[in-house]
């Protein structure tokens, strides 16, 4: 995916609609969108990281750079089951 240290705007882009911008600098995007972006990326770049790993937390942790629990507690939100990606 990407790198560098952070992930670009392109990259984030192909992952989630990018809400459109005012011209007073402000953006569209509410709340409500914020948190169904934000938890469409997660589920998408959790799934890709099981995958990638074949379904290992620690290895997908690691490259993440997140704390194994944090990838538990994440799966078990998003209701994604490791066992798919073995």
């Amino acid at each position: 995916m990407e790198t560098d240290e952070y992930i670009g705007l392109p990259i984030i882009s192909q992952f989630i609609e990018l809400p459109s911008t005012h011209e007073n600098g402000q953006t569209s995007l509410d709340e409500g969108e914020y948190n169904r972006a934000l938890s469409r990326f997660e589920t998408d770049y959790l799934k890709g990281l099981l995958r990638k790993n074949c379904g290992n937390i620690e290895a997908a942790a690691r490259e993440a750079g997140m704390n194994m629990a944090t990838i538990y507690r994440k799966i078990k939100k998003y209701n994604i089951k490791k066992e798919d990606y073995s």
